[in-house]
């Protein structure tokens, strides 16, 4: 895949990052920040992505914009807590 596709490719999904970082806003991040993060996880896709998987490009890419979100969001920060803990708290605040 050329450059020139690859950000043909990178802006024409991006409605489909601003979609899933929607669902972060709100967590102590700058949405532009989401936004970056999750840009970078649409490259990702696009890099690894394969047709031979069977599967459209925005099913692929979506696991891979929203983990890289959640793994910013799980490892930043100054005092680190343990991922069930806070996988805990969050279902916690949820069934509120």
């Amino acid at each position: 895949m050329t450059r020139e596709e690859r950000e043909q490719l990178a802006a024409r999904h991006t409605p489909l990052v601003w979609s899933i970082v929607r669902r972060y806003i709100g967590r102590g991040v700058e949405t532009d920040d989401l936004f970056q993060l999750g840009s970078l996880g649409l490259l990702k896709a696009i890099d690894g992505f394969d047709e031979s998987f069977g599967v459209q490009f925005s099913t692929y890419a979506v696991p891979k914009i929203a983990g890289e979100i959640r793994r910013f969001l799980r490892d930043d920060g100054t005092v680190k807590v343990s991922r069930t803990l806070r996988e805990q708290a969050f279902a916690l605040e949820r069934s509120r």
